[in-house]
């Protein structure tokens, strides 16, 4: 002769999980909550053998549950209900595929993304990351969007790997994630005014059907740099006006003419060119 089970006490996460498969209904006469108080049942009775899979538990109101002692519900009811939290079961096994291969997918981008970084830093500036320095341009990157992070590393670059320090390019370095935000959040600085000032003055020439190298960007920024010691940025407003060059060499000759000549216009004629150019 068969004993019957032991009962073992149901946690009060599975019963939760099948209140709410259930919808807070009862199984077998309807009854919802708050209007009725709510069991979890076992379709085949525990002294029948039955345990505490979600596939043989199922939502009783007080009464029902009390009334049905260890008879069964019908089969048919018994097969949709298993059937029901089978499905369940492999739709929520199927979600946590997916989401961790799109987990995994994002991985990857995000180290195609760095690795992409790290050789335009290398190829551009000869300036190969260590660990810790990949891990934090991985952390500006997921910030910032990604060709705000390019021009963000070229400025930083161009502008402090030539300050006077023990390690220049890591200096630079350190200013990306600051330069990121002022680009992202549109600060006003001189830094950023005279990177948009340049960009002005090459995009002219572009438009004129002259191509613009980068050295010459970079050339560019260096007189603009040197010019802003003699000029505030809305002085300099006429520098980047087009019209009166005619491509860059013709620019560079006259502003590098400026510079040389390290004096202030006066200002007379420094007001006619804001005005009139």
């Amino acid at each position: 002769m068969a004993h019957p089970s032991k009962r073992k006490n149901i946690s009060k996460k599975i019963r939760f999980e099948i209140f709410k498969r259930d919808k807070f209904t009862c199984q077998y006469c309807g009854q919802e909550s708050p209007n009725a108080v709510l069991n979890v049942d076992h379709i085949n009775p525990v002294k029948n053998g039955g345990d505490n899979n979600i596939t043989n538990l199922i939502t009783s109101c007080f009464d029902c549950n009390n009334g049905k002692r260890a008879r069964l519900l019908s089969d048919g009811h018994v097969v949709k209900k298993q059937k029901k939290s089978l499905n369940e079961l492999q739709e929520r096994r199927n979600q946590i595929e997916m989401m961790a291969q799109w987990r995994e997918d994002l991985l990857d981008v995000n180290d195609l993304k760095v690795n992409k970084l790290c050789d335009f830093i290398l190829k551009g500036w000869n300036y190969k990351l260590d660990i810790e320095k990949k891990r934090n341009l991985q952390s500006i990157s997921n910030k910032f969007e990604l060709n705000i992070v390019y021009d963000a590393i070229e400025r930083a670059f161009d502008h402090y790997s030539h300050t006077p320090c023990q390690d220049p390019k890591s200096y630079a370095f350190s200013k990306i994630g600051g330069v990121c935000y002022n680009m992202t959040n549109d600060v006003r600085n001189e830094f950023n005014l005279l990177y948009e000032m340049a960009d002005i003055i090459l995009n002219e020439i572009e438009s004129d059907g002259h191509v613009v190298f980068k050295w010459q960007k970079n050339a560019t920024i260096s007189m603009l740099k040197k010019m802003n010691k003699l000029y505030s940025i809305d002085e300099m407003k006429f520098v980047c006006k087009g019209g009166w060059f005619s491509d860059w060499e013709n620019w560079k000759e006259v502003i590098n003419s400026e510079i040389k000549s390290n004096k202030r216009m006066k200002e007379e004629s420094l007001k006619i060119l804001n005005r009139g150019l």
